[in-house]
């Protein structure tokens, strides 16, 4: 609190149940420093960003205050003298919150408009012509290091979209402009500049910023950029170690967890895919962080590693554990695998394998809303409706209810068969909405999942929204999906959400009930 405007201080992100517990609902803060002359003074704590509540004239939004615009978060902030235009709100609020012994930098993320004609990824720093202008590279601003610092985004995130969404993509051009959120005037603390991320009007550009994997690249590219900005042009290599021009790693691949006999699970992982000279992906792994949690949601700081497996000793038989790992090196930490769990077997042995093969993330399970302003809906990034990437906590309610110890593997771990089907008498297998990109079951998975019924009559309950449409109608899979997974394809669409079950099937008894519609977890995208 004694730096930065004295504004709010992100602590991080937890899960928290509904209800309130004293115990389990509390918020300890302690001094646990090694400076015994500082000390830890709490007036207040906030949990989330609210609601907004700043009416600038129209009413107050009525949205979640991180949906509204930087203006009004400026005033929540408590920036003082906070003027009525949104363009230069922001670049005054990063000059006002950065402390005069801080290094800042401001960059501006945004997607560009020229009547459908326009195409591809723009640079622009403050210059004398006007907006609209397509100026030359005239760059004339006071703050030194923005010409370098937008080249060297500039040419990370174009490299990246050419290397790994479209090889043609549209040179990047360079532009000045006197752009107010660029404007001296508004910012003279800090080099500053502007992307153009690509064109919304647009038809294929607007389908790639749409896209979670498009913009998962240009992040990537965005954040490689300033690093390598601060390495090589702000502060120069002789003066700054190495590492810190180390990029954090990717997420670990190819997890499970299996139980190993004397109340232990392993948990075991693949170091990420790396750099290989082209710039793309972070670079590798030097080591791991294990992170436990008793619910799938709640996770502990982890226990570091150098190993790509982990043992876990003396659990309570019949107890849930749940993993996922971090990646780290001297750069910081990846973002997390997806979650994996298991039960522990009295004897060691768990007569159920799930496997994860739900990987999907493209705009295709993008959240559709209501746009009130537009006679078409919008296609909304919710990360948390359109892959969680923990279903195991789903599958393991279930499990549980049925007193039957599980392991838990991804399909990639299947795949190269460091986890064997024919291990286990029957295998929950969940797809989620893999389609036909990418794959509800590829050939290799077929062929495994073929041999684990017909040479080791094991048994499979598959699980997913696509599958009948990708192996049977459009024959990725037509003879493994008749004669193996017993079925037909007969309809693209339901046209309900409502289930009734049949007699003497083995959802007999279950009565009647719905898919969820998309408020929970993913939309089955019924069309």
């Amino acid at each position: 609190m004694q730096q930065d405007g004295n504004t709010w201080r992100f602590l991080g992100r937890y899960y928290f149940n509904a209800g309130t517990d004293s115990v389990k609902g509390s918020l300890e803060i302690s001094n646990q420093g090694s400076d015994t002359t500082k000390y830890v003074i709490a007036d207040a704590v906030r949990f989330g960003g609210g609601m907004g509540d700043f009416d600038a004239g129209g009413g107050v939004s009525g949205k979640p205050r991180w949906e509204e615009s930087g203006r009004y978060f400026a005033e929540f902030m408590g920036q003082p003298d906070v003027y009525d235009g949104f363009v230069w709100a922001m670049p005054q609020y990063a000059a006002w919150e950065s402390e005069s012994w801080e290094d800042s930098l401001y960059f501006s993320w945004h997607t560009n408009a020229y009547n459908g004609n326009g195409r591809g990824t723009h640079l622009y720093v403050y210059g004398p012509d006007g907006p609209g202008i397509p100026g030359s590279w005239d760059y004339r601003t006071p703050v030194a290091g923005s010409d370098t610092l937008g080249e060297r985004i500039l040419d990370h995130v174009v490299a990246d979209i050419r290397a790994e969404w479209d090889p043609n993509w549209t040179d990047g051009r360079k532009y000045s402009a006197w752009f107010g959120e660029l404007n001296p005037s508004n910012n003279d603390e800090m080099p500053s500049c502007l992307l153009e991320v690509a064109y919304h009007d647009n038809e294929l550009d607007a389908r790639a910023i749409t896209d979670p994997r498009f913009r998962d690249i240009v992040a990537r590219g965005i954040y490689q950029g300033i690093v390598d900005w601060w390495y090589y042009n702000h502060d120069g290599p002789s003066a700054t170690p190495i590492a810190f021009n180390t990029k954090l790693p990717e997420p670990p691949t190819h997890l499970s967890v299996r139980n190993q006999g004397n109340n232990t699970l392993r948990v075991q992982w693949q170091a990420p895919l790396a750099d290989s000279g082209n710039g793309f992906h972070g670079d590798p792994a030097t080591g791991y962080l294990v992170c436990h949690s008793s619910d799938g949601f709640g996770f502990d700081d982890g226990v570091t590693t150098t190993n790509t497996y982990m043992d876990f000793t003396s659990l309570d038989t019949d107890s849930i554990h749940y993993f996922r790992i971090i990646a780290t090196n001297q750069g910081g930490q990846s973002f997390p695998s997806i979650t994996g769990g298991a039960m522990v077997a009295s004897n060691g042995l768990a007569p159920i394998l799930v496997v994860n093969g739900y990987d999907r993330l493209d705009r295709g399970v993008m959240c559709v809303e209501d746009d009130p302003n537009s006679t078409n809906n919008m296609l909304r990034e919710r990360l948390e409706l359109m892959n969680h990437y923990g279903y195991i906590r789903i599958f393991a309610d279930s499990i549980e209810a049925a007193n039957l110890p599980f392991d838990f593997s991804s399909n990639e771990a299947v795949i190269d068969e460091s986890v064997l089907l024919p291990d286990y008498p029957m295998v929950i297998w969940q797809s989620g909405r893999e389609s036909t990109t990418d794959k509800t079951f590829d050939v290799t998975e077929q062929y495994l999942i073929q041999s684990f019924l017909e040479d080791h009559a094991g048994q499979i309950f598959v699980s997913g929204s696509e599958i009948a449409w990708e192996l049977d109608d459009q024959a990725a899979g037509t003879s493994f999906y008749n004669n193996y997974l017993k079925a037909d394809f007969s309809s693209d669409d339901a046209g309900t959400y409502s289930v009734s079950t049949t007699s003497g099937s083995i959802f007999d008894g279950l009565g009647v009930f719905s898919f969820d519609d998309g408020t929970q977890i993913f939309d089955v995208a019924l069309s």
